[in-house]
């Protein structure tokens, strides 16, 4: 590195850690109002509060669709629709031929399909690795470590 290029970068670094020590400053005079006004305390503890609340919520809430999704899957496994027992292989065998179809035409697949590829092929065979795994263990045929 030349002194050039040195002095520029002394400069530039010079120039954040100013930027930087005002906005601290600023926001040090901010808090500083707050605590000395009791109401706006007082206030700011009420919004987190508020705000500690709302993720309790969205997190129960997140709970119960997880669980609703298990329940409506258990659901689709007992019934005997044939699309609701075979959409895992169904869709697997589109996603292949979209593949396929690609490959011949000799077409680059799109990042986002390539992403979403991905992750259809990552939950239906680690999906169904994980079950069968599962299954043998409920029957006593493999037992975990440890």
């Amino acid at each position: 590195m030349n002194i050039l290029t040195s002095s520029v970068a002394v400069d530039l670094f010079k120039d954040l850690l100013s930027q930087l020590s005002k906005k601290i400053l600023q926001a040090k005079d901010v808090l500083d109002k707050i605590k000395s006004d009791p109401q706006l305390e007082l206030e700011l503890k009420k919004l987190a509060q508020k705000q500690l609340e709302l993720e309790i919520e969205r997190e129960k809430i997140a709970q119960q669709d997880r669980a609703s999704a298990r329940e409506l899957a258990k659901v689709d496994v007992m019934s005997d629709n044939f699309l609701s027992k075979n959409i895992r292989p169904i869709t697997l065998l589109v996603i292949l031929m979209i593949l396929v179809i690609y490959a011949i035409t000799g077409r680059e697949l799109p990042t986002e399909m390539k992403g979403l590829f991905e992750l259809v092929f990552l939950f239906y065979f680690g999906g169904r690795s994980i079950e069968k795994v599962a299954a043998m263990m409920a029957k006593g045929k493999m037992m975990p470590k440890g």
